[in-house]
């Protein structure tokens, strides 16, 4: 793992180089008031431009064979609940100690994001987008950091997580050999937002949304997707 992770570690010292128009949104919050605008009309943003994409698709192909071995699959079937409505289904994987309740995975599981410096990664960078977060949805804070990967046919149907409060996920999608994206309940309808490496899409806890099945481009080759996220909370 040693050279994997020291690859990792440099990847993710250059992603922490912001973009010069994340830069720019920075140095000047008054630049997002059509961003803050959107979000309080669907609960969803899609902020272009954030992360260096290179740097983040050649990271994240490093990352994806390590979180697999680590990740706990999540298979939530669906049910009918009704002779006219179906319960939420899913399937993926997840590496979030946060969500893990046996304590020797979840130490595995935080061990090696720590040894692979996703940790201090994820911190670092909520650090640095703090202000624009704040000044795009409210007085928030940090928690911690996840990752989601979906493999060919994965996908979450549609579902809001109201139940949780009014958490805000930022979130940095990357799609491999397939166009991902997500889903959003937007004036009437559930509007594409395919995933572009580099940008940055702030979810709110109540708006609907699904995470489309993963399909496959080319015969030969499997479409991967990795979901980088920073969870906030109110203050």
């Amino acid at each position: 793992m040693r050279t994997d992770r020291e690859t990792i570690q440099a990847l993710s010292g250059r992603l922490l180089e912001l973009t010069p128009r994340a830069m720019q949104l920075l140095e000047d919050l008054t630049l997002t008031e059509s961003e803050a605008s959107e979000f309080r009309s669907t609960g969803f943003l899609t902020v272009p431009d954030v992360l260096p994409a290179t740097v983040w698709v050649r990271l994240a192909e490093h990352l994806l064979p390590l979180l697999c071995s680590i990740s706990i699959r999540v298979g939530l079937e669906h049910r009918e609940t009704s002779a006219t409505t179906l319960s939420v289904g899913a399937t993926f994987r997840r590496v979030d100690p946060h969500r893990i309740h046996e304590p020797d995975v979840r130490a595995k599981m935080a061990f090696v994001l720590d040894e692979l410096g996703l940790t201090e990664l994820g911190s670092s960078l909520a650090d640095l987008l703090t202000p624009l977060i704040r000044r795009i949805v409210g007085p928030l804070s940090f928690r911690h950091c996840y990752f989601y990967i979906y493999e060919e046919g994965d996908y979450v149907s549609i579902h809001n997580d109201h139940q949780v409060g009014d958490r805000v996920d930022v979130q940095f999608p990357v799609s491999l050999n397939t166009a991902g994206g997500i889903r959003v309940l937007s004036r009437g309808y559930m509007q594409m937002r395919y995933d572009v490496a580099g940008s940055m899409n702030v979810l709110g806890s109540r708006v609907w949304h699904e995470v489309p099945p993963l399909l496959r481009n080319d015969a030969n080759t499997a479409p991967r997707r990795l979901n980088m996220g920073l969870r906030f909370t109110p203050d």
